[in-house]
């Protein structure tokens, strides 16, 4: 008889391997969900965005600067709303990449759906420059990420609560034998 902590441990690589093939992957891994050309001034920005833009969340974006020029780059950006939309200017938050020298990361929460512009002014070598991306903003979802997740996953629970039922229940025969 085969030992059950063999398929135990089997079914328990498994689960490990579908959830985390399953799980989202991290914000700059692969390519870009969105990215524009601008011309901000005398630079070409080419700006990316890594996630969805939902009303009341954050939306993730780089701005790349191309082309030849030396020194530092500086960057403002704000979200500001379209002329539908009641809300008011929203300050991004800049980071620069450590892996790329002329790329900054950013983040900015939109409050609410429709439309806004990424207001992006930036101060460098070869002067000042602006310009603006257009954002369509969607509608949050009507259930939480995580709410998903744990719903999705009840029968991968299932399954793994059955097979440990299974691979612990001849231990427990043994320990009580029935008499016939």
């Amino acid at each position: 008889m085969k030992s059950p902590w063999r398929y135990l441990s089997a079914l328990t690589l498994a689960l490990t391997l579908v959830l985390t093939l399953a799980s989202p992957t991290a914000a700059h891994e692969g390519e870009p969900l969105r990215q524009f050309e601008v011309q901000a001034g005398p630079y070409l920005l080419v700006v990316s965005f890594w996630s969805e833009p939902l009303g009341g969340q954050e939306l993730v974006f780089t701005i790349e600067a191309r082309g030849e020029f030396s020194g530092p780059l500086t960057y403002q950006v704000l979200a500001v709303p379209g002329p539908a939309v009641n809300a008011v200017p929203v300050r991004a938050q800049l980071a620069l990449d450590p892996e790329h020298p002329q790329t900054v990361e950013g983040t900015v929460n939109l409050p609410i759906s429709g439309d806004w512009l990424l207001s992006i002014d930036i101060e460098g070598p070869l002067g000042p420059g602006f310009d603006d991306v257009p954002i369509l903003a969607g509608a949050p979802p009507a259930v939480p990420e995580w709410v998903g997740w744990a719903v999705g996953l009840i029968p991968a629970y299932a399954l793994f609560g059955f097979f440990l039922a299974q691979a612990l229940r001849p231990a427990r025969d043994r320990k009580n034998p029935e008499v016939a």
